[in-house]
């Protein structure tokens, strides 16, 4: 296996490109995995659709997340190794992420808090009345761990996404200060393997309990991928990246193989048995770090993965790059924070008030029901997505540079937010 592309690689321990286009592009093709997920869930759930072969890809869609995660993972503990060390360390970094998480997550939040106490007709927003407190206070992923599945089954309906965000969170608030202490990459890295080798005992344990849920959306069990994608990040910086290209390229193929394992023995991934949230979830963490590397490593523009043997030269090329690099797929990932944000409850709200109404629709077979549903609630998250991003996110980060200091490497987004660079 070998990389090719134009121009060489680089050999020396080099911190990579400010902005690299291509990871945007890799999270706009996350969030479609999510957004294909919960069509998936709530359509089928809902409609009692057959899977079928569609059904059973879209039900790969909750890998999405792994991608987020080792994706955010990487990119924030770039941040913080170019940043450690230097004047208002904590002080910027912390202004930067309120700045990024807080006006939408929290608008969000607040906005179906002021509709619970004026409405009291619906039982979702009876349920978030009460337990509120939980998205105020990112716990709301802990549920599975406190048995509040069955009092939130209203309000998972409308944002079981918002489990990820807490996640993410739990990890921007503690992963700073270990970074600052651990000044030498090689403890850093000690910490990174036992933090892992933790998250990987936690999800395995959950699975041997029977606490599927948990194994599923607890931090413990989660913060694995990103510190995969950590280490990632401190491997770029630290080894010569011609050989981080030439690793990352077979642990990409080696990867993907292993997911292919999993479609050739047709298991629905779908189905969140334990074979797919252990096997299948630690296959694609792994492939998104490798694509990460891979897509970090390119310093020079589009270049592919090669399958070579000997003499023969190349078997098979794969223009990675140019794939993640794709103008639609970039644009998907600048605006996927707000597309990640809106999309469920533009599901929901379509599902539960606009369907129901429309009944000649009943008499239309079930498969053009769900591609109408499909390709309206899409178009209608894409334009909130982009509106959200024009004229609500962009005017607050623009405060970011003014407020805290252009950054010295790419920035991290919550999730599917597009990097912001100095």
């Amino acid at each position: 296996m070998g990389i090719s592309k134009e121009g060489g690689c680089g050999e020396g321990n080099g911190t990579g490109p400010r902005h690299i286009v291509a990871l945007d592009g890799l999270r706009g093709l996350a969030v479609a995995l999510v957004v294909g997920d919960h069509f998936f869930l709530w359509w089928k759930n809902g409609y009692h659709l057959e899977p079928g072969v569609v059904f059973n890809w879209l039900g790969w869609g909750w890998c999405g997340v792994n991608i987020f995660f080792v994706l955010s993972g990487f990119l924030i503990t770039g941040i913080l190794l170019e940043s450690r060390g230097k004047p208002g360390y904590y002080r910027n970094f912390y202004g930067r992420r309120t700045l990024r998480i807080f006006p939408l997550y929290f608008g969000m939040v607040i906005a179906l808090a002021v509709l619970a106490g004026l409405w009291e007709g619906s039982d979702a927003l009876n349920v978030f009345r009460s337990k509120e407190w939980m998205f105020f206070t990112y716990t709301y992923n802990f549920w599975p761990l406190f048995g509040h599945g069955e009092e939130l089954a209203p309000v998972r309906r409308w944002l079981p996404h918002f489990w990820s965000l807490c996640v993410e969170e739990h990890f921007y608030l503690l992963w700073p200060f270990v970074v600052a202490v651990m000044t030498r990459s090689s403890r850093l890295l000690m910490v990174c393997g036992a933090a892992y080798l933790t998250g990987v005992l936690c999800k395995f344990g959950f699975v041997e309990l029977g606490w599927k849920d948990a194994a599923y959306l607890s931090t413990p069990a989660r913060f694995d991928a990103l510190i995969l994608g950590a280490m990632a990040a401190i491997c770029l910086r630290t080894l010569p990246q011609r050989v981080v290209a030439r690793a990352s390229g077979i642990v990409v193929l080696v990867a993907a193989l292993a997911c292919l394992t999993v479609l050739v023995l047709e298991v629905n991934p779908g189905s969140r048995q334990a074979i797919n949230l252990l096997f299948t979830s630690y296959a694609v963490d792994w492939l998104a770090a490798g694509l990460v590397l891979l897509l970090a490593t390119s310093r020079s523009g589009p270049f592919s993965v090669c399958l070579a043997a000997g003499d023969q030269g190349t078997i098979l090329r794969v223009p990675v790059g140019e794939i993640f690099s794709h103008p639609l797929l970039v644009r998907l990932g600048v605006i996927s924070y707000g597309v990640y944000i809106f999309h469920l409850p533009i599901q929901q709200f379509f599902i539960q008030c606009i369907w129901p109404r429309l009944g000649f629709l009943r008499s239309l077979p079930s498969s053009v029901d769900f591609v109408l549903y499909a390709v309206i609630t899409t178009a209608v998250s894409l334009a909130v997505g982009e509106l959200s991003w024009r004229f609500f996110e962009t005017p607050i980060l623009s405060l970011k540079d003014r407020w805290f200091g252009k950054p010295r490497a790419a920035e991290a987004v919550p999730l599917m937010s597009k990097e912001l660079v100095g």
